[in-house]
């Protein structure tokens, strides 16, 4: 069957699988607990997936890498399958989680937006702002010096070069950038700098 044929019909579990990077074992698991729908079977009982399927899929696979649980992804999904917009419960979802955050870094905060901000209302939050523009790392240094923030510091490095044991205390258990257009981009390249339990947190609009 044609790549065009086999979409036209449905994407066969390893095909889907593939496409996201996933073992089919994982599918198969989401459908046992309820987070994926039993999708539709040929004659011969195999899995046919459609672009709804395929769409709800993606958005756990997106969803679990910013850090979600799989109870929470299943909360969410559950919102908007009855209709009711669940950007309040994914907020405060989110405010919890920033609450439990003790070391952060801020990829690519140009003049020191939101890293700055935050480790002046979050004393106690060990801030990393990690900044490829020299000039731009260097006024963020001159306000940590002028603002005494002594949990505040800068790397003047790609975020790509940096090492999680480079930060000041280690792995970060929150990473946040509003520098990346593609949440593709940002999990690939920041992904490596979050401890087991981090979470990534992406300043992206409701598009």
């Amino acid at each position: 069957m044609t790549d065009d044929a086999s979409r036209h019909h449905g994407l066969r579990i390893g095909e889907l699988a593939s496409e996201l990077g996933l073992n089919p074992k994982t599918l198969r698991y989401y459908e046992a607990i309820g987070l994926l729908p039993q999708p539709p079977r040929t004659a011969a009982g195999y899995r046919r997936y459609g672009p709804a399927e395929r769409e709800r899929l993606g958005f756990i696979v997106k969803a679990k890498a910013l850090g979600f649980t799989l109870q929470e992804i299943g909360e969410i999904l559950a919102l908007r399958e009855a209709g009711t917009e669940p950007c309040a419960h994914v907020r405060a979802l989110i405010d919890a989680r920033l609450e439990a955050v003790t070391r952060l870094a801020d990829i690519g905060s140009g003049g020191g937006l939101p890293g700055i901000v935050v480790a002046i209302v979050r004393p106690g939050l060990i801030v990393s702002s990690i900044e490829t523009v020299g000039k731009k790392a260097s006024f963020q240094q001159q306000a940590k010096i002028e603002l005494g923030l002594g949990n505040f510091s800068v790397l003047n490095k790609r975020v790509e070069q940096v090492e999680a044991e480079a930060l000041p205390a280690g792995a970060a258990d929150g990473v946040i950038s509003r520098a990346f257009s593609s949440l593709a981009d940002f999990v690939r390249l920041s992904a490596h700098l979050l401890a087991e339990d981090g979470a990534l947190y992406a300043m992206k609009g409701v598009q």
